[in-house]
């Protein structure tokens, strides 16, 4: 599904977004080579040199006034079920839950230091 754009109201813009925008390409890969542990991998530093382009990416479509309605995101993302979480929780009882949270509170809540 393509995503359609859309002109969005003026946003403020944070410190984060100013301070990565007035840097030049090179000097956000310095800044981003200074932050990575010395260990890390050319896998590791080339997956955070694409997060960051995409970021940019994203701000120059913020700064355009481009957007993608939270209609369409719903649209894309809603047809793909629900989570594990979601599947895990719906089975939980409520009242099974309690009476183990319960079970656990006796002598313990006395022994904790009042506040």
């Amino acid at each position: 599904m393509a995503a359609r754009f859309v002109k969005s109201p003026d946003l403020p813009l944070s410190a984060s977004r100013l301070s990565l925008r007035a840097m030049s390409n090179k000097e956000i890969v310095e800044d981003l080579l200074q932050r990575l542990p010395e260990g890390a991998s050319l896998h590791d530093i080339a997956r955070e040199i694409e997060f960051v382009a995409g970021v940019r990416e994203g701000l120059a479509e913020l700064d355009r006034g481009e957007r993608v309605p939270i209609e369409a995101v719903a649209a894309e993302f809603g047809h793909r079920g629900t989570s594990r979480l979601a599947r895990e929780c719906a089975r939980l009882s409520a009242t099974e839950e309690q009476a183990l949270a319960d079970e656990g509170l006796g002598a313990d809540a006395r022994e904790w230091p009042a506040y």
